[in-house]
């Protein structure tokens, strides 16, 4: 049995990844699908009401920011 301390195992731990890149973030493009939307509606004259619209996104996007684990690259 190791006797291995705290301090130990920090040293021994990997290295902080250091993210992801934008376009690998889901957030990224369920608001890019967002702005699509809003230019196919503005194209089509099939809107959907923006009161609903942005409690939708704004669903998603919670969803999204507690499910988040990696950080964007910088």
């Amino acid at each position: 049995m190791t006797n291995e301390t705290t301090t130990d195992k920090m040293r021994t731990a990997p290295p902080a990844s250091p993210g992801k890149k934008f376009y690998k973030s889901k957030t990224f493009w369920v608001n890019v699908m967002a702005l699509a939307s809003i230019v196919i509606q503005s194209r089509t004259g099939f809107v959907i009401p923006p009161e609903l619209q942005a409690g939708i996104l704004t669903v998603l996007n919670g969803i999204l920011r507690f499910s988040t684990t990696e950080p964007i690259e910088k």
